[in-house]
């Protein structure tokens, strides 16, 4: 498997992982203001992770343990937006 792969399938598998925590755990209460705080935290934790690697082992429990958590927080936090948007549209889009 190349690394376009591999990051292709790493972001479609955390995309899929947050649409189904939004779905299993959905959040009644959610504001726009505490949306914006958990983005910028997300956003905050994908600077946060640490690039260079050099072992093998290191670079995988890396990407499963540090990096797939990032990405389905940050993933989450967006599907969190475009539900707020659909709410502020009205009932025709929600």
């Amino acid at each position: 498997m190349s690394n376009t792969l591999f990051g292709v399938v790493l972001v479609v598998g955390a995309a899929l992982l947050a649409l189904w925590l939004d779905v299993r755990f959905p959040r009644e209460g959610l504001t726009l203001q505490r949306a914006t705080g958990h983005a910028i935290a997300a956003l905050a934790l994908v600077h946060l992770v640490p690039g260079g690697v050099s072992s093998p082992a290191a670079k995988l429990a890396l990407v499963l343990c540090v990096l797939l958590p990032v990405l389905v927080y940050a993933l989450l936090t967006a599907v969190w937006f475009v539900r707020l948007m659909q709410r502020a549209l009205g009932s025709a889009y929600g």
